[in-house]
């Protein structure tokens, strides 16, 4: 059987392949290309920011997204990272402590 997402290897990563004809500019958050992806090899797809795992796509949701970013430039292909991290750096993480 294959790879889910086609052309996907098991192993590769997807950290900054292409830095020329990159429309984003100095003030954009995602221009130092702060997110990066690697495929496992039973499939699912590790995004990391800054070099600290963020997100684990499995099954259905992996495909979608090798299939989306496949062939995307290094613009799209953060954007769609970022897209798809969510909104994990807006204090909606929960702190060791219990609340009152």
């Amino acid at each position: 059987m294959g790879r889910p997402g086609g052309a996907a290897r098991p192993g590769r990563s997807f950290a900054a392949e292409s830095r020329r004809n990159c429309p984003m500019t100095a003030d954009d958050p995602l221009a130092d290309e702060p997110f990066a992806a690697s495929t496992r090899a039973d499939g699912s797809v590790l995004i990391t920011y800054r070099g600290k795992l963020v997100t684990l796509l499995r099954a259905s949701a992996a495909v979608r997204f090798l299939a989306r970013f496949d062939g995307a430039d290094a613009a799209a292909g953060q954007q769609l990272m970022a897209r798809v991290t969510g909104n994990f750096k807006r204090g909606n993480e929960r702190s060791g402590r219990k609340r009152p």
